[in-house]
Parts: structure tokens; sequence; C-alpha cells
């Protein structure tokens, strides 16, 4: 394909300026990152890079030994802190995340501390420094860590010169690292700022625009204290719960110390106060990577303070903790993390995935993408494919919005996500192309959840790892009883008939059929007899892995074959699309001849709403009877306007054409031209 007519994409999720083909940064300055790739350019993997991230979390271990030792006398007080610390579940629930370049904060942190404990304040400022470029959301954080400091050596009398001057150059660094990742960030993307959608929601509506600063949101936060409150209350409960558990692996203690107040008072200001996800509160993700190494210190220093209350074993000349105290406080320790884990559910850990066939699906199903071929996928389905040439995937439906406004529709020739992953990328994808899938895009190929959509496509969709040809849905279709799987049945004038069940036992099921998104109607053939009043039948549609009931109807005993219809929406591409059929009393019979689909939304029925009107004005009187006759659905929901005795139904609010009024005979108007009762009664007659 010409690079002139290739559909534009975003580059890699972010919303570019000038120009497109620039990747390396966008959404975030993290200039740090490029110490991993020299070890990724000798293992060109992702195992690479979750081995290089396992590597420096391990190092961070035993730095905060070192650390602890600055300030520590005692060695078995200093093992119960880098206890604490290695047994965190939120620095394992952090490690088990994602590649993340925050990984490397710990590292950074711990030696630029050591370096100041030890007076090398220079050594410092640079690790600091490399600390706040590894993103920019660090240089709030370590502005706070700086003025802990100072506030400590105030306290403390010992805010000399070189104590000043350190905290300014480090605030001056701070300062010019922010106004770096703020030019870089500014050449690749046109908006820079906290992005609306994010906002607490008492803050929305006060903000013009896409996205605003954080120097612009506390002055609005000041002029409108009510709103802040609001704010902060959100979700309070939850709020105060995760700031516990955050606290309990070091029993609060680092809150004796002006730097864990001083690192942690933006970062919890800003979950708190400004932005309204769940991550920031929880600590989910990646995000207590920022704080755990400032709040470790913290506790250090605090301990420092304490230690010369702890008793002296008589045997020792120096400060040390008795082993009975060690080993008491060891276990209150582990106890407490086991508590934290628990309250944030195991975090990241879960287990891997060990359902290897659908590794080989989703090999096979990026194998169905030419190379060279434009392709827009999910955030975690990404990393598969960053290294063709036009492939991109979607941070939010927002951004993705804003970036068609600026250059036009985005239009790649493929769409591609699993459904097995993460649901939420799933979602960022779908909710973005919206009606445009299933219609503009069509199923191409699909097996185990990966789908893959391609543009104008008008063939047969097919499996991934099989040459077997998919049932793809878009508009109305009919299922013949053939392809249904059942039960102790018996074919009888192209009916599957069930003799005698017991109340719920199944009677057909499937086909699992491939369905777009739309509103349908699905009508049953049935026949259905039994005894007394009760219903003879039930039938429903079920979809996906756990077969969730979406619509469902009792069928009645009656004589003479019925017209059931059930009305279902679909929001989105669905798989394993089956429609069932039970027992709903024991004995008695039931027959099932097909079922007919008719999609019912607005993009479906605009042609049957336009010849809908053409009939109101030319049916007669005649006309009407022979349409009342043949007419025995009951119309489906979303507006459908239904009239009994010889009305015609319309779809979507359609004025319902005037028929006779005169009653029929529910046997005859619903008899399938297949099969009459005499013919089924019969057949079974035999089998009774």
């Amino acid at each position: 394909m010409d690079d002139r007519q290739r559909p534009r994409l975003p580059p890699a999720g972010e919303v570019p300026r000038r120009p497109p083909e620039r990747r390396l940064l966008g959404a975030h300055f993290s200039l740090t990152l490029l110490a991993y790739l020299p070890f990724f350019a000798i293992w060109q993997s992702p195992y690479a890079l979750l081995v290089a991230k396992s590597f420096v979390l391990a190092v961070s271990v035993p730095l905060l030994w070192f650390v602890a030792r600055e300030h520590i006398e005692s060695k078995r007080l200093a093992g119960l802190v880098v206890l604490s610390y290695a047994f965190n579940p939120f620095l394992w629930s952090a490690w088990a995340f994602d590649f993340q370049e925050q990984s490397l904060l710990p590292l950074l942190v711990f030696v630029g501390y050591l370096l100041y404990a030890r007076g090398r304040r220079v050594g410092f400022l640079v690790f600091l420094l490399l600390a706040m470029f590894t993103n920019e959301f660090v240089v709030p954080v370590s502005l706070g860590f700086l003025l802990g400091l100072a506030v400590s050596s105030l306290r403390d009398g010992a805010l000399d010169r070189r104590a000043l001057q350190t905290v300014a150059a480090g605030i001056g660094l701070a300062v010019f690292a922010h106004v770096v990742a703020g030019f870089v960030m500014g050449q690749f993307s046109t908006v820079s700022g906290v992005p609306v959608r994010v906002l607490a929601p008492p803050f929305q509506p006060l903000v013009e625009g896409s996205r605003v600063s954080l120097g612009q949101l506390i002055p609005i936060a000041i002029m409108n204290p009510d709103v802040a409150f609001r704010a902060l209350t959100v979700d309070i409960q939850r709020k105060v719960i995760y700031l516990i558990a955050f606290s309990l692996p070091l029993l609060f203690v680092a809150y004796a110390d002006e730097v864990t107040l001083g690192s942690l008072a933006p970062f919890v200001g800003f979950a708190w106060l400004v932005s309204n996800r769940g991550s920031y509160v929880t600590f989910r993700a990646h995000y207590p990577l920022y704080l755990l190494p400032f709040v470790y210190i913290g506790a250090v220093r605090a301990l420092a303070r304490w230690e010369h209350l702890l008793p002296r074993p008589s045997t020792l000349s120096a400060v040390e903790l008795p082993w009975t105290t060690a080993a008491k406080l060891a276990v209150a320790i582990l106890l407490v993390n086991a508590g934290a884990f628990v309250v944030i559910g195991g975090g990241n850990m879960k287990p891997v995935d060990s359902k290897t066939d659908h590794h080989e699906v989703i090999q096979a199903g990026l194998a169905a993408v030419p190379q060279d071929a434009s392709v827009v996928t999910q955030n975690d389905l990404y990393p598969h494919m960053a290294r063709r040439p036009d492939s991109s995937f979607i941070v939010t439906p927002y951004e993705f919005d804003r970036y068609e406004r600026e250059i036009g529709p985005i239009t790649p020739e493929y769409i591609v996500y699993d459904t097995e992953l993460r649901g939420f990328w799933v979602d960022q994808v779908l909710d973005s192309f919206d009606s445009r899938v299933g219609t503009e895009y069509q199923l191409y190929r699909y097996e185990d959840g990966f789908w893959v959509f391609k543009r104008g496509y008008e063939g047969t969709p097919t499996a991934l790892t099989t040459d077997r040809e998919l049932t793809w849905v878009t508009d109305d279709h009919t299922f013949e009883p053939g392809v249904f799987t059942t039960e102790s049945t018996t074919e009888v004038s192209d009916f599957l008939v069930s003799q005698n069940g017991d109340a719920g036992e199944r009677i057909w099921y499937g086909p699992y059929a491939v369905f777009a998104p739309g509103t349908y109607t699905a009508t049953f053939q049935v026949y259905a007899t039994g005894t007394g009043d009760r219903p003879a039948a039930t039938v429903d549609v079920a979809v996906g892995e756990n077969h969730r009931v979406v619509a469902t109807e009792q069928v009645a005993s009656e004589p003479g074959v019925q017209e059931v219809t059930v009305a279902f929406t679909l929001d989105r591409p669905t798989s394993k699309v089956e429609f069932r059929g039970a027992h709903a009393a024991p004995g008695g019979t039931v027959a099932f001849g097909g079922v007919t689909v008719e999609r019912q939304d607005a993009a479906a029925s605009s042609d049957a709403d336009a010849a809908s009107s053409d009939t109101d004005a030319t049916l007669t009187d005649g006309d009407s009877t022979a349409a009342a006759s043949t007419s025995a659905s009951v119309a489906a929901d979303h507006g459908a306007v239904a009239v009994e005795n010889g009305a015609v139904a319309a779809d979507h609010g359609a004025v319902a054409a005037a028929v006779d009024q005169t009653p029929l005979d529910r046997q005859t108007q619903t008899h399938s031209p297949r099969l009459t009762t005499d013919s089924l009664t019969t057949a079974t007659e035999p089998l009774r």
C-alpha cells in the first residue's frame, strides 16, 4: 500500500504534534528508562525487561540495610526494617505488576540518600535528579522529601549553611526537571496537564478545556472550599482503610519523621483531593514504588531517634535489641504485612495463566494480520505488535476522539483485541470504535476470545488455529433445527421432538454463533403440550463461556405450533450465542422447529420502517386480514408497539397498521408451514 493511502494512526496511543512518527516520549518523561536499553539490546524479549525489573527491585532490599545502618546502631532493629520492606505486600504487588520505569526508584532514592547521610551532597543531588527524570510525577514527591529534610534539620538544630545549600539546590533541580519534562512532552503532545476525565467529579464542572495543570487547579480548590471538601470526602472510608493498610508494615513509625510526611503529602493530596482513579487511593499497580523508598527512609530516621530508649543487654556495650524482643517484633511485622496483604486482596499478585492453548491462539491471531497492515489494538496486546510499522493502541476513548477531531477519522485496516486479557483495555477499544465494529469493520478471524476485525471485509470469518468457518450474525438469520445440539430427541417432519422429560431437562442448545452488537428478536418455532395449567417448556438465549441468560420466556401448553419471541441486546461482539429449550414440567411433548433472528435496532430497521410507512398508506381491509393472519410474533421491547388480535407490530415506535379486529384462531395463526398439529400428533403417536 502506498504510504499516502495508508490510514493515519495515533502513534502508540498518544496524541502527537509534529511529526507523528516520533514515539519515544509523549505522555510521560522517562529518561532513565534508557538504562534498560543495553540489556534489552542483548536480549530482545519482554522477559528481559521483567528480569531487569526484578533485579533492580531485589537490589533495593540490601541497599535499605546500608541506609538503616547509617542511622540505626542496633543490627537487629535495622534487620527488622529490612524484613518489613522485603515482605511488604505493596512492594510485592508493584513487583508483580507489568514492567514500569518506576522500578528504578527504590534503587535511585536509597543510593542517593545513602550518599546524603555520608555527606556526599553532590552525589545525592545527582541521584535525586535521576529519580525525578524517571517520571515527572516524582518531582512533587521529591519536593516534599526535600522540605521534610529541611524541617527535620531545623528541628534538630542542624540547618546550617551547607544543609540550606543542599535543599536549595535540590529544589532548583526539581524546577529544572519539571521544565525539561514539560518541554520534552510538549514536542510530542498537543496538550499537557491532568486530563479532566481523571479529576474528582466535584472539580470537573469548574475546569474549562480537556486538561488542567496543578497550578491552575490549586487556586480553583482555594476559591471553592466546599468543592474541595466534597472531593476529599468522596469514598472517604476506602481512602482511610487503604492508607492504614499502607502504613501497617512499619507499624506507623514512619509518620514520626518529616521526610515521610513531606513525600507522602503530594501523593495523598493528589489521590484524595484531585483524582478519581482508584489505583492512586488503593496504591495499586506501580504506584507504591513512588512512596516506599521515601517512607522507609523516614522510618529509619524515626527509629534512630528512639533507639536510645531500647533496653541495653549487659553483655553488649552497644545499643542492641534483645533477641526475644526482636523475635516478637518480627512476628508482629509479618502478621501486619499479612493483614495488609488481605486488605489489598493480593494486589497484582495473581497466578500466571497456564492456559497455553490460548497462547497459541494469540500467536495465530497476530499472524493473521499482515506485518505491514495498519492495526489498532489494546494496551496489553500492543507489546506483541509494537515493532510493526503501523500499529497503535488506545489509551482512552477520550484521547481517541480528540485525535480524530485533530487529524480526521482513524481508519486502520484491522482492529484486534483479546477478551481473555484485561477487560479494561478491551473496553477502551470497543468504546472508541463503538458502532463501527460490526458495520464498517466485519469479523475476519476469531477464536477463544481473540477477535480480528477487518475494514470492509465481506467474506466468511474463520477460526484462528483451524479453517473452521464461523456463523457471524449481523442481520436477520435463520437457524434450522439441524445445527443445534440435542438431548434424547427424535426428528419428525424437520422438528426435534422430546417426550416425557423431567422439569428443567435440556432439550436443545447451540449453535454457539458469533453476533455483532445490536438489538435482536429471536422467534422460536415450538410445539408444547403438557398436563395441567403449568407451562410446558422454557426457551432462552444465553451467551458466553458461563452461558449467561440474556432473554427467557415460558411456553404455555397449547395445541399447535407456537411462535415464541424474545428480545435481547448485545452491546459488543459476542461469541457463543445459543438458543436453548427445556421442559418446564415433567411429562408432555415439546417439539422444536428452529429459530429466526431479526435485527431490530435502528441501523438494521431503517428500510423496514420506510416499508412500514408505505404499507400504512396503501393497506386495504382485505390486505389487513391477510397480513394479520401471517403475523403472530409478540413485539419486542425497545419501543416496539404490540397490538394483540391481528395488529402488525412495527419496530422502534413505528405506527402499527390498522387491521381487521375479528379475533383469529391462535392455532391457525401460529402454524408452521412445514408441520401441522395433526401430522405432529400422528407422527409422535407411537412414541407416546
